[in-house]
């Protein structure tokens, strides 16, 4: 359909459209995705073109609708790359000076017995970076420039991935090799890397890692330490977090950037903190008294659902702010709120992907982990949770014009599942006119 036809068709439609009041809107639990869903639990989620326009990658441990890892369409699964089996733990972007490529992290088993933990995405192969080893895992990477070029970073708990150097459990790829951090985690028995996240507390950028141990390099840090590029370090005051951590995230509650640790601790420098704390200026301090359930944290994530950026957290949760829970909260900088319901079936979240008004898919938070239900309804191992913003301001510039008419078209005239508005599944002339009535009554 050409422009001026397509100029016609809306004043046609429009003349047709019933204006409708103006409806409150709150965010909401979505369950297209998860019904039928997939066979077992999700990990994470990336957002990619892997050459047929923008999907969501899925990356977990099951087996349906394909093993391993999956592309969402907005209506469809897909396979990505050639198939494997196994566990993926993480999906990460990296540009080893080649053009910037997908990369898989965790168990992979591929033609009988070949095991690999870290995998690159070349065409439409996969090409294996590692020598596999049953004792080995591999549960998070990030990217990060260290003021030598970017370097695909990698922890888990493992000795070595080239057969040859000794990592310890945290390994640096610059493209061609890995390279260890210092000596790494080095101390005896168990020592586990779990997560990776990139923090300039004011005086430049590090490398944090979190996860289960107390010896680092030779030094006793304690399940948090950071990286600077030449050794490790413990930059804050007094002790580090109790017990494990399982993820990190940096969000501004408004005061600036902080970074924030999940994990089944209770306290950070003698700090009562149960399970979340955030560090800034060197300080620990505590989210409202935290979370309470019996267990700890597992995931975090920065999500906008219309009502200011919050931080979302997962794992064991009935009572945060004094209020009921279900294993997933959501903190505004002040008090926790519950998430229209949460994870009302199921144990935890372990991957919380959010997305602005003007991803492909609108104003979402993917959620995956070990869940069959949320808000009340069915959604196996995945859902979304839809924020609530203006939908007639569709290019998100705080006006409402002819502009967001014809980004809305090409939008619905490229199929682009955020034009989907009704969420039906299919993107019609019924999203058309859901669209007119909302454009008509501005916000």
């Amino acid at each position: 359909m050409n422009a001026r036809l397509c100029i016609v068709f809306a004043v046609g439609l429009f003349a047709l459209a019933a204006r409708i009041s103006a409806q409150p809107c709150e965010p909401e639990w979505d369950v297209g995705i998860g019904n039928p869903g997939l066979s077992s639990q999700v990990n994470d989620f990336i957002l990619r073109d892997l050459g047929q326009g923008d999907r969501m990658l899925v990356g977990g441990f099951f087996l349906e609708p394909y093993s391993a890892m999956v592309a969402w369409d907005g209506q469809g699964w897909s396979m990505i790359g050639g198939p494997v089996l196994g566990d993926v733990n993480d999906f990460i972007l990296y540009d080893d000076g080649n053009g910037e490529r997908l990369y898989a992290i965790g168990t992979f088993w591929v033609g009988g017995n070949d095991l690999w933990h870290v995998a690159r995405l070349d065409g439409n192969q996969w090409t294996f970076l590692d020598n596999g080893d049953n004792l080995n895992s591999v549960n998070h990477a990030i990217v990060w420039d260290d003021g030598t070029g970017p370097g695909l970073y990698v922890t888990g708990d493992f000795v070595t991935l080239d057969g040859v150097t000794t990592h310890n459990d945290i390994a640096r790829w610059d493209g061609t090799q890995w390279l260890p951090l210092g000596d790494g985690l080095n101390f005896p028995g168990t020592q586990i890397g779990l997560t990776l996240e990139v923090y300039d507390d004011g005086n430049g950028e590090q490398l944090y890692l979190g996860g289960d141990f107390d010896r680092v390099d030779g030094e006793s840090i304690d399940f948090l330490a950071a990286w600077d590029g030449q050794q490790w370090s413990q930059p804050w005051f007094g002790t580090g977090p109790s017990q494990t951590v399982d993820d990190l995230c940096v969000f501004d509650d408004g005061t600036g950037p902080a970074l924030y640790a999940v994990g089944f601790f209770t306290s950070a420098s003698g700090l009562i903190v149960n399970h979340v704390a955030k560090l800034q200026n060197g300080l620990w301090s505590d989210l409202d008294g935290g979370t309470d359930g019996g267990g700890g944290l597992v995931a975090c994530g920065v999500f906008d659902d219309g009502n200011g950026p919050a931080l979302y957290v997962s794992g064991s949760i009935n009572v945060a702010s004094g209020k009921p829970m279900k294993d997933i909260a959501r903190w505004d900088g002040t008090q926790w709120h519950n998430p229209d319901g949460g994870l009302t079936t199921g144990v935890a979240a372990f991957a919380l992907l959010g997305l602005p008004p003007d991803s492909p898919f609108g104003s979402t938070m993917f959620v995956g982990g070990n869940f069959t239900g949320v808000g009340g309804q069915t959604s196996n191992f995945i859902a979304e949770y839809k924020g609530c913003f203006c939908t007639a301001d569709w290019n998100n510039d705080d006006t409402v014009n002819t502009q967001d008419f014809i980004a809305f078209l090409n939008d619905w005239a490229a199929q682009t599942p955020r034009a989907d508005i009704n969420n039906d599944g299919t993107i019609n002339t019924l999203d058309f006119i859901e669209f007119l009535n909302r454009w008509a009554e501005g916000c």
